[in-house]
């Protein structure tokens, strides 16, 4: 499965998880998963000043404890 395909002059990722890596809890996972999107945009040409939508999922019990690492050093430049 492609990680990233551009069509129309976009590029759509599909869902990056933390999987495969040694990140342990919200914070360490958050921050791996944003640094595999930030890979893959840049494989492509791009980076996240061109971002049109972003969609970060957590467990909702743990979701509060991501937010500052999303808020705090990963919106679009």
């Amino acid at each position: 499965m492609s990680k990233a395909v551009c069509h129309g002059g976009q590029i759509y990722l599909c869902g990056q998880t933390s999987a495969g890596s040694e990140a342990v809890g919200i914070a360490a996972q958050t921050q791996e998963v944003l640094a595999r999107v930030d890979a893959l945009l840049q494989a492509q040409g791009s980076d996240r000043s061109r971002l049109l939508a972003v969609t970060v999922c957590a467990d909702a019990i743990l979701s509060h404890r991501a937010d500052p690492i999303v808020s705090q050093g990963w919106e679009p430049v």
